[in-house]
């Protein structure tokens, strides 16, 4: 027998030992998990072997191993932040940043944006076998209000979302500096007031929009482990933030003017190489439909390495960005419904558009979506670590096959 061959049964048996151990104590595949990442790291006899893709030990699903690992690829004390990650109890804790209040039929019905959005990815994940077991945890806030995550909150954040503003924000007081988060905390809740005066754009320089930039942009550049996710505004916002050259933006109104009710996106080939087809549109499983409400639209002849465009429309040439572990953005709404558009439409038809417009938008807007598969996009994204590795205490070993 060859001293590798001696190795490989010795290692194996090793972790055989160890893993029967704890299941006898304990049960549950993340105690699994777990006993794996305390032999790697607390293991005396060195790990040179073969890693055969039918071990699914590492998590749910189809093997971990080969997308984890390039073969024959040596680590000395480097384990990634991705197999760490799948080794641990699984769970989110994500902050929600509302950049706008709901129209008035919407607020007293589903309440904030924030409260739509958590509902959204809660009912996401209860709807998937491989998400059903993650624990959410959502903490909101106003950024209207220049409320932000403290510095001391940071740590214990996966991601951070950004909702979608319309062209006219609302308020609940008459002055748009007093307005949101102060009377939704009181038990009673006070109708939103339209406050026409008050534009949101990602190209306007509103003081609460440029701080809502240098916080995106401190995330990016200082908390890599932070996932940004970006919806409408949010994702022009983001493309500004990061693609901007001095001097210009990328975010311009739309000549082709307002993409309103369900489209689809017809999905690029990189996206639906990493989250798959849309399997609630198993008709056209490369295209994406969501609800849209939108004027303004994110002009980018090309891309950085790393980024990917989600996909296009016939209205829209970019549907949305995408960096591995990083950044995530939809030009559409998954958080809503035909409900939520239906009435945002009605609110917004009436102070810019005719009767005939309002009418034809609102039949674009009930329409079969896909909002469900797109929020399990993003809990997936918000779990996925970013492509550069993590380095950690462990000791040496070699994974190959």
């Amino acid at each position: 027998m060859t001293a590798i061959n001696q190795s490989y049964i010795i290692t194996c048996t090793h972790i055989i030992s160890s893993l029967v151990a704890t299941i006898q104590s304990r049960s549950g595949s993340a105690n699994v998990r777990a006993a794996v990442a305390c032999l790697v790291t607390t293991s005396s006899i060195p790990l040179s072997l073969p890693w055969p893709q039918k071990w699914g030990v590492l998590g749910p699903g189809k093997s971990r191993a080969s997308a984890l690992y390039k073969k024959q690829e040596r680590y000395r004390g480097i384990l990634t932040q991705r197999t760490w990650h799948l080794m641990s109890p699984r769970s989110l804790r994500i902050a929600i940043l509302d950049c706008d209040t709901p129209v008035p039929n919407v607020y007293s019905e589903r309440g904030l944006y924030s409260d739509i959005f958590a509902a959204l990815l809660r009912d996401a994940a209860s709807t998937s076998t491989e998400l059903s077991e993650l624990k959410l945890e959502f903490s909101k806030y106003d950024s209207v209000l220049g409320q932000f995550p403290s510095l001391e909150e940071f740590p214990g954040l996966n991601g951070v979302i950004i909702t979608g503003s319309g062209r006219f924000i609302y308020s609940r007081a008459p002055k748009a500096e007093t307005w949101i988060m102060e009377q939704s905390r009181k038990s009673e809740k006070t109708e939103p007031v339209l406050n026409i005066s008050t534009a949101a754009s990602a190209y306007d320089d509103a003081p609460w929009i440029t701080s809502l930039e240098e916080f995106c942009r401190r995330i990016y550049t200082s908390y890599p482990s932070i996932k940004i996710f970006g919806s409408c505004f949010g994702h022009q916002l983001l493309c500004h933030v990061l693609f901007s050259p001095p001097g210009k933006n990328v975010v311009c109104r739309d000549p082709k003017g307002w993409e309103l009710g369900v489209h689809p996106t017809t999905l690029s080939s990189a996206f639906i190489s990493n989250f798959g087809p849309v399997t609630s549109n198993p008709l056209h499983a490369d295209q994406l439909r969501l609800q849209f409400v939108h004027a303004d639209h994110v002009d980018l002849p090309g891309l950085p390495g790393g980024f990917h465009s989600i996909g296009s429309s016939q209205h829209c040439s970019l549907q949305g960005v995408w960096k591995k572990g990083r950044v995530l953005t939809y030009q559409g709404h998954a958080e809503f419904d035909r409900c939520v558009n239906g009435e945002t439409v009605k609110v917004f038809g009436k102070a810019v558009w005719d009767q005939t417009f309002m009418e034809e938008s609102l039949k674009a807007v009930d329409g079969e979506d896909d909002s469900i598969w797109a929020a399990q996009v993003m809990l997936r994204f918000f779990m996925e670590e970013e492509t550069e590795e993590r380095k950690c205490i462990g000791r040496r070993f070699e994974l190959g096959g």
